[in-house]
């Protein structure tokens, strides 16, 4: 493949000065764009919140739901049970407290 407008192109198939000039080049515009990138989201991060618009993901449950689910599984229903119910995926449910977990207890075997 030539290059394009009588452009030469860094050969990178065999080892050699060229050949790593090329990388560090081109990890270096990486790790440039990638502290450009968290410079844009941060900036846009703090205009939403200086205009009071919620920041991050939106939520998959709202209040009213999220309240229903958690009394469910306080309940003693299954997470996978919930889910089925109303349809979504478990993660969101992670965020909801368990009122009736028992915090893990330290086995004996721990301690020797």
């Amino acid at each position: 493949m030539s290059a394009p407008l009588g452009m030469t192109a860094a050969d990178t198939s065999e080892p050699g000065p060229g050949t790593d000039r090329a990388i560090a080049l081109l990890a270096m515009f990486a790790q440039m764009e990638r502290i450009y990138m968290l410079a844009r989201a941060a900036d846009g991060r703090a205009v939403r919140e200086a205009r009071g618009l919620p920041t991050g993901r939106p939520a998959k449950l709202n209040a009213t739901t999220r309240a229903g689910a958690a009394q469910r599984t306080n309940g003693g229903a299954m997470p996978e049970q919930v889910v089925a119910e109303l349809g979504g995926s478990r993660s969101p449910l992670h965020a909801v407290p368990r009122a009736t977990q028992a915090p893990p207890t330290p086995c004996d075997a721990c301690y020797r």
